[in-house]
């Protein structure tokens, strides 16, 4: 009997182990909202309201700095920037405020690189 009692305590400090490992370990998830820009033009789309966002133009921006864009109604698909700008989606809206350059090759490249065969 004297191994049973040896083989529950080694069970034990395995199991407390376990668990302080896995309470320490980084289990790979970040607070707050991902975002999908991150590239010079358009560094970063940070939602500021309900229907507000605040867009940071990087270093290759044509204009570099934070700008506002909203969508005023809810209903639609537009959103407005300064300067009179309109697009169907925020995205599109971040890159014209910060007048980055044409998206057209990296678009491309992405769909080849989710396609088989560009297909």
């Amino acid at each position: 009997m004297p191994h049973r009692h040896t083989f529950c305590l080694v069970a034990v400090l395995c199991l407390s182990l376990g668990l302080v490992a896995a309470a320490g370990a980084d289990s790979g998830v970040k607070t707050g909202k991902v975002d999908p820009y991150g590239d010079c033009c358009v560094a970063k789309v940070q939602m500021t309201g309900v229907s507000t966002w605040n867009v940071t133009c990087g270093s290759c921006a044509t204009n570099p700095g934070v700008y506002a864009i909203s969508q005023p109604d809810p209903e639609k698909l537009v959103f407005t920037g300064p300067g009179g700008i309109t697009a169907d989606s925020r995205y599109d809206a971040a890159y014209a405020v910060c007048n980055c350059p044409s998206q057209a090759p990296r678009r491309a490249f992405e769909k080849e690189m989710r396609t088989f065969d560009g297909n």
